[in-house]
């Protein structure tokens, strides 16, 4: 197994987008007896009528279940507080997921701490720590989610509140830098369904007044997973990679993030049955199930169906047989229908990794093959050992945790030009792992150590064919 510096994907609107950190996947309504009927066990011990469930990744709620510990229509109780460390008194404890997981952009500041351009201490609101975020700098407009993810079934109500803070030392100063607290819909595959927002901490904040935040969303049709997110914007809405105004950080503290299941009345008597019906008369006794790519010979276009990490990146095109080709007079002839995906380097000047990919809910000991043929032209071959691509299988538990990885046989500048090669991966799903994701991996300067100045990770891969069983 390969074992990536950047291996997690989330996509941002993610995503991301999507990106990439542990929580623990709770159930919308806090089902303890779903998880592992659902996605990891080989028979369905928990559901009477599954007796060789292959794993049914979008059930969340079991209809014979009756342990609905934080549904308030089953128990009568206080709604309970799905978030883990919901006031950073643990500090970063792996409770909350920041995209991508390579971003610094945050920091734990306890009572009493020096405050940015000021000589002022810190005081939390409850207890004695909270979390500052501000901007990546980048020029270009970005986004910092720091999230924790939860499944969630189809009209539940979820409600996400705290408090945002901004001091007036280092407040937000332009119109198009803001943050707010986000409930992010998704379905098993990451394609992003929609959000509910709250009201924003911006440049019309109060300095040094703690403003409470608060959205209730419920979750749409389609959607099996929710995240209960902070977004900072910074240059939102900017065109010319030179915003460099984007002052200010805001602080956030005493989060809850709490749900109220759509259908319940008494115990789990509806939600389950319009995802259990199906799909469970086979499959628990060896082997993989069954996993199908969408759109895996680009004939769709970029519709959707695959996710790119991070989910601003701009290095891909698809294309077209007939396409000019670049730095040619010649043009771009696809080995499978009429189209295919290119990739290059970030030109970031650093080691960069671009991911695209497609994931799937997986079950320990299954054994899948991605497969498809790689091409490029000989007016733009790759030509440094540092720069590559190749295909990818890789496995994360619920809460995104990576478990490793397998790899194809690497395309890289030795190889021919002009020709597809053909690239297969294959991998057994590890233990522990219930998450894997079907990647088209494209490394450029990778190791490189010269401090942002690798200017020599040259040509495009185009990709093709791809398929995965």
């Amino acid at each position: 197994m390969r074992v990536s510096s950047t291996s997690l994907f989330v996509p941002s609107l993610l995503l991301l987008g999507l990106a990439a950190c542990g929580t623990e996947e709770v159930p919308a309504a806090t089902d303890t007896g779903d998880t592992a009927a659902d996605t990891a066990d080989t028979v369905d011990t928990s559901e009477t009528g599954d007796t060789v469930d292959t794993g049914d990744t979008a059930d969340t709620a079991d209809t014979d279940d009756t342990t609905d510990t934080a549904d308030t229509s089953d128990t009568g109780t206080a709604p309970v507080n799905l978030l883990a460390n919901g006031g950073f008194e643990a500090a970063w404890d792996g409770s909350w997921l920041i995209y991508p997981t390579a971003l610094t952009n945050y920091a734990i500041v306890a009572t009493g701490d020096t405050l940015f351009n000021t000589t002022d201490t810190f005081t939390a609101p409850e207890g004695s720590k909270s979390l500052k975020v501000w901007g990546q700098w980048t020029g270009w407009p970005n986004e910092t989610p720091i999230y924790q993810e939860f499944a969630a079934t189809p009209g539940d109500t979820y409600t996400l509140s705290g408090e945002g803070w901004v001091h007036g030392a280092d407040p937000i100063t332009a119109g198009h830098t803001n943050a707010y607290l986000s409930i992010k819909y998704f379905d098993d595959s990451y394609n992003f369904l929609g959000s509910a927002d709250s009201a924003a901490v911006d440049s019309a904040t109060s300095p040094g007044v703690w403003t409470p935040l608060t959205v209730s969303g419920t979750v749409p049709a389609g959607a099996t997973k929710v995240q209960a997110a902070i977004e900072f914007w910074q240059c939102v809405g900017d065109t010319t990679g030179a915003c460099f105004d984007g002052n200010g950080s805001a602080y956030f503290d005493d989060l809850s993030f709490t749900v109220e299941a759509g259908t319940d009345t008494g115990g789990d008597t509806g939600g389950d049955t319009a995802v259990d019906t199906g799909g469970d008369t086979g499959g628990d006794t060896g082997g993989g199930s069954a996993l199908t790519l969408a759109n895996g010979d680009l004939e769709l276009g970029w519709d959707g169906s695959w996710l790119i990490y991070p989910t601003s990146a701009t290095n891909y095109a698809v294309f077209t047989t007939g396409d000019a080709l670049y730095n040619s007079a010649d043009t771009f002839t696809a080995y499978d229908g009429s189209m295919a995906l290119k990739l290059w380097g970030t030109w970031s000047g650093w080691e960069n990794e671009t991911p695209v990919y497609q994931e799937f809910a997986v079950t320990e000991g299954e054994t899948h093959t991605f497969t498809g043929l790689a091409w490029m032209h000989h007016d733009d071959p790759l030509t440094a050992t540092h720069t590559y691509a190749y295909l990818s299988l890789k496995y994360f538990d619920s809460a995104y945790n990576y478990y490793g990885s397998d790899d194809s046989a690497s395309f890289t500048y030795a190889d021919a030009t002009d020709t597809w090669t053909s690239l297969t991966a294959t991998g057994t799903v590890p233990a522990g792992a219930t998450i894997m994701q079907a990647a088209i991996e494209f490394w450029q300067c990778k190791g490189d150590t010269s401090g942002g100045a690798c200017w020599d990770g040259n040509g495009g891969v185009y990709f093709d064919g791809l398929e995965l069983e």
